[in-house]
């Protein structure tokens, strides 16, 4: 019989695969065949339209994206989960930041209304039944990043912000973990580290992962030519000394835990992509075509990047190694025009907004999800 995604060939020095479609054979393994690429692709299905998405989560088959909806002060933020809808009660009409993760079956949805240092974070906790909330005023935190675990049966959520410390000649940015837990409405925020060099709150991405029960998170620096690789421990405190890593940062950011490792990706301000297993010696370099918006994705052992090609507005997959390097050329998912994608979590399930004219004066951007399979 033929290996997985491949046909079988053997002669007196042995079988070989080949592989067939957009499959790869990477371990050189005849038996298992063609290990690594992606399936058929499943059709996208829609989820809304005429919205503005704000932030996507995924975590095996569970899926959310948060958007925003209708205008000013009517506007209306709603969470889409794969289980349920509610709208986030009290929320800003135009939030500068936004995040989300899931704990269990709880989500965790955290709002940032304004940039400065009197900015408010919202956030919501909502499940299928319930739905309740907490403010944490005067954060001045305007990147959010969130990851979401059950500590002792109680969804607990860390969340890192960057707000501005010390006064005059001494003033700076830090970087500030706050735990989250529904019922606790008064959460103390803890800073991590004694570094004072970020980026001004909400003029660049934070991205983090859980690796077990400890938080990786990727941090620009104020002058953003480098990332700061900043591992926190489940109680708050600091594991190791922060790395420097050297990724100019353009746009795009972009964390994952899989197959034992946290992987990560940036768009630098090149225009090439940095890649990273965040190990030492481990960045990559590379000049890959569709890299607009990495966005990475863990599916057992392995762990694929997203991305979106500039030219033809289209979403690609490239596959990655074990030290983060691409092991082949991007993979062009579907044929359809895309003009931005999101995600979170592991990666797995992906959101995309397309252009869709109803008319000369109907003009909206639909939102919809997509599972592309690869691996």
């Amino acid at each position: 019989a033929d290996p997985a995604n491949a046909h079988g060939r053997c002669a007196a020095q042995g079988c070989v695969a080949d592989c067939v479609g957009d499959w790869r054979d990477v371990d050189g393994q005849f038996a298992n065949g063609c290990e690594r690429g992606c399936p058929p692709p499943p059709l996208s299905q829609p989820v809304a339209d005429g919205v503005t998405p704000l932030a996507a989560f995924s975590a095996g088959n569970q899926w959310a994206v948060l958007y925003r909806f209708g205008r000013g002060a009517e506007s209306t933020v709603r969470l889409h989960t794969s289980a349920f809808i509610a709208d986030f009660v009290g929320a800003p009409p135009d939030p500068v930041g936004a995040a989300l993760a899931v704990a269990g079956d709880t989500w965790c949805v955290v709002l940032v209304d304004r940039q400065g240092p009197d900015a408010i974070t919202r956030v919501g906790f909502f499940t299928v039944n319930s739905a309740s909330g907490t403010v944490l005023a005067a954060s001045g935190g305007g990147s959010p990043s969130l990851t979401g675990r059950i500590d002792a049966m109680t969804p607990t959520f860390t969340l890192l912000q960057l707000r501005a410390v010390g006064q005059g000649a001494d003033s700076g940015v830090g970087l500030f973990a706050t735990v989250l837990q529904p019922q606790v409405f008064d959460p103390a925020s803890r800073r991590i580290g004694e570094e004072d060099d970020y980026a001004v709150p909400g003029t660049a991405p934070i991205a983090s992962a859980l690796n077990g029960v400890t938080t990786h998170a990727l941090v620009p620096t104020a002058d953003r030519t480098a990332l700061r690789h900043v591992q926190i421990g489940p109680a708050g405190a600091v594991v190791g000394a922060p790395r420097a890593l050297g990724a100019p940062l353009a746009q795009g950011l972009s964390l994952v835990a899989g197959g034992g490792r946290v992987t990560a990706a940036a768009r630098r301000a090149d225009g090439r992509l940095w890649l990273s297993a965040l190990g030492p010696g481990a960045d990559q370099v590379v000049a890959l075509p569709g890299t607009a918006e990495p966005l990475l994705a863990a599916s057992g052992a392995h762990v694929v990047l997203h991305g979106r090609d500039l030219p033809s507005q289209r979403l690609t997959t490239t596959l990655i190694d074990a030290s983060g390097a691409p092991l082949a050329d991007p993979l062009t998912l579907p044929p359809f025009l895309v003009e931005r994608q999101l995600g979170g979590g592991d990666g797995r399930t992906l959101f995309y907004t397309q252009t869709n004219a109803g008319g000369d004066q109907d003009v909206n951007l639909d939102l919809m999800r997509i599972t592309p399979g690869c691996r």
